[in-house]
């Protein structure tokens, strides 16, 4: 009878510790859950996930990013908050002298600057830090970014810092199979080394909504990205790559560099549907 009361008496300890548990998980009723997700998009080329034949022009098999800090500031965080912000001015130069190339890119702005209702102090600016490995084409980060608990209000604006995390040292790396008019395919793999800060300014607002999960997406569009880049001039390796970075096909990946600050998007998802919202705003 002892022996069946402790297997009892154990049983319910473990319960309660697996409640307790699932409460701890659960989070802050009072705060709003944000989940970030970044994904590439493309209408004109495939994006391959399971290496199927190539069924477009362009068959894009890789696109990574590295990213480091994704930050929300609220309405009343100062501009030069952050010594990221200090890191550049309004032409992208570089002021932080580490030889990195840190830019602005990207810019979602309302039509006015809105007002004070739903300020947020500094205190509520949020930030997911790391090295986080990033996968486009699947939509997924290693590590994965997680959910923050945040305080609920509006938010005008976010930060992404790409950083050159990804092996060997690039910060983005995009790989696909190209398919000229004529002749047969071949690869083409697009790197970049620079660092980056990605600036998605809302005046409107950005509701993030208390006590629920808030979907925010970020979007690569690489047609945005490769606009206009003719690959059947570039210079081919002797294994057949056509390599486009600094070094390799420079003008090229001048030409696309030029373009990172128009090809990424970043905005609310609110109906899960895997596309920013048209308002950008919050506003239901």
């Amino acid at each position: 009878m002892n022996e069946i009361l402790k297997k009892s008496l154990w049983m319910s300890v473990l319960m309660i510790g697996l409640l307790m548990a699932s409460c701890n998980d659960s989070g802050d009723p009072t705060l709003a859950n944000v989940r970030v997700e970044m994904k590439a998009v493309s209408n004109l080329g495939q994006l391959n996930t399971n290496g199927r034949i190539m069924a477009a022009s362009v068959d894009f098999q890789e696109a990574l990013v590295g990213v480091t800090e994704i930050e929300f500031e609220g309405f009343g965080s100062g501009d030069d908050h952050h010594d990221d912000d200090n890191m550049y001015d309004d032409n992208g130069d570089d002021h932080d002298n580490d030889g990195s190339d840190d830019r602005i890119a990207g810019s979602n702005s309302g039509d006015d600057h809105g007002d004070d209702e739903g300020e947020n102090d500094d205190e509520d600016e949020i930030e997911f830090q790391g090295q986080f490995v990033v996968d486009l084409i699947n939509g997924t980060s290693t590590p994965d970014f997680g959910i923050a608990d945040v305080v609920p209000g509006l938010y005008k604006e976010i930060k992404i810092k790409i950083s050159p995390v990804l092996v060997d040292g690039n910060s983005i790396f995009i790989s696909f199979e190209y398919q000229p008019d004529d002749g047969d395919p071949f690869r083409v793999e697009y790197s970049n080394q620079s660092a980056y800060v990605l600036k998605f300014e809302n005046y409107q607002g950005i509701q993030l909504e208390e006590g629920q999960l808030n979907q925010i997406l970020v979007l690569l569009n690489l047609d945005e990205l490769f606009a206009g880049i003719d690959f059947s001039t570039a210079d081919v390796d002797e294994d057949g790559v056509v390599r486009i970075n600094s070094t390799s096909n420079p003008e090229l990946a001048g030409m696309i560099e030029s373009q990172i600050r128009m090809a990424f998007d970043a905005g609310e998802d609110r109906d899960g549907d895997d596309h920013i919202d048209d308002d950008h705003s919050g506003d239901d």
